[in-house]
């Protein structure tokens, strides 16, 4: 690796660390996911998650993000800044993923950086990674699945296709052991994606043998052996955990018919703050006019990397939608083709009229970022999970 590149890396790495453990546990979702992690760590049963070891088990997620926090802490130490360490690399390799698919979407590598760096940027993606969630893990999941099919489909390497489509499902395999179905959603967005552009014979091009055996084996070889030893999970897993979530408001999260202006509409203008202002409303100009027929033909002829990251991105946004169970989180992999979109379509306009008056308000942004983090962990919050500790212990 060039000294540049090693440079840039720790650079990385320190920005994605930064006051990663000043703040406590918030309750509900950072305690109930960390002591999941720690219920593997103290009885040694990494297989089946317990939330209090061995009375009650834990089925709402599959293990992947409990076994995160688990060999963190198993590493590293009982502290906050070991239980969101594997948020913080995750949120480090979304990035390195990121600026992948930039380039195999044909970015010249100036315009790959940046679009890595909007995404970096981007409000809601870096302070995500400061809360235990599974959210930036099956980000980082979905965006090497991406990564893996932009290879076997943009790059034309005939002899190295096999290997991206492994990745691929890699990368599925893993959001799978991490969220279950929801992290398969940009699956049935390249499928679309395919079918457009090819008719029915382009799906097939998503599966290979080594790849479905890599997602049998790491995606669902856990689902399938819970289910063998305990058969009611199957209705629990589908029923509950799928099937309930998309049609039923049984969960209590936004089900009625505002939740998506209510939840969605802001977490989308706020969320990519500030970029949304600098770059969206000039690229939503540009995208308008591709909504007539001839312009849509032609963005799917002669640009298939555009017509990629629109499919990439509204597809799964109108699953979100039409789904009855509404989290702004759930939003978070669409910031990954919403990056690239904005880098593809308005970047060169906003680089070209003041580059150092940009570059120090962008250095201004990530330490203001930075600063996010830092106030937070002198906020009170009456979820401080130190509080309910602290009763305990007495």
């Amino acid at each position: 690796m060039k000294r540049s590149g090693l440079l840039l890396l720790l650079l990385v790495l320190a920005y994605a660390l930064a006051f990663q453990g000043s703040r406590t546990l918030w309750e509900r979702d950072e305690g109930r996911y960390t002591q999941v992690g720690l219920e593997m760590l103290s009885s040694g049963d990494w297989w089946t998650p317990h939330l209090y070891y061995p009375e009650t088990t834990h089925f709402t997620k599959p293990p992947g993000t409990y076994w995160a926090i688990a060999a963190a802490v198993g590493v590293f130490g009982h502290s906050e800044w070991a239980v969101r360490l594997p948020n913080a690399l995750a949120f480090a390799m979304s990035l390195l993923f990121l600026y992948g698919i930039a380039l195999g979407l044909g970015y010249q590598e100036k315009r790959a950086r940046w679009a890595a760096l909007i995404y970096g940027t981007f409000l809601l993606p870096y302070l995500a990674a400061n809360a235990v969630t599974t959210d930036t893990l099956l980000c980082a999941a979905e965006t090497l699945a991406a990564w893996g099919f932009v290879g076997a489909y943009f790059l034309e390497e005939k002899d190295g296709r096999g290997k991206w489509i492994a990745l691929m499902w890699l990368g599925f395999a893993l959001a799978f052991l991490i969220k279950g179905p929801p992290g398969l959603l940009p699956l049935a967005a390249f499928a679309v994606f395919l079918i457009v552009r090819h008719g029915f014979r382009g799906p097939p091009r998503l599966f290979s043998l080594p790849g479905v055996m890599i997602f049998l084996f790491i995606g669902l070889g856990w689902f399938i052996s819970q289910i063998i030893m305990r058969p009611e999970l199957l209705s629990y897993f589908l029923g509950e955990e799928t099937i309930g979530r998309i049609t039923t408001n049984a969960k209590g999260r936004n089900g009625d018919w505002l939740g998506p202006f209510r939840i969605y509409l802001p977490t989308l203008i706020v969320g990519p703050f500030p970029w949304i202002f600098l770059l969206g409303l000039p690229a939503a100009g540009k995208l308008k006019k591709l909504f007539d027929r001839a312009s849509w033909r032609r963005c799917k002829d002669e640009d298939p990397a555009l017509f990629f990251l629109l499919f990439w991105f509204f597809i799964p946004l109108s699953v979100f939608v039409l789904s009855r169970s509404r989290l702004p989180l759930y939003l978070l992999p669409l910031f990954v083709p919403l990056a690239l979109l904005l880098a593809r379509l308005e970047l060169p306009g906003f680089l070209g009229k003041r580059p150092r008056l940009a570059s120090a308000c962008l250095v201004l942004w990530i330490l203001t970022l930075v600063g996010f983090r830092f106030a937070a962990s002198r906020v009170e919050n009456v979820n401080d999970a130190s509080r309910f500790a602290a009763v305990i212990r007495a």
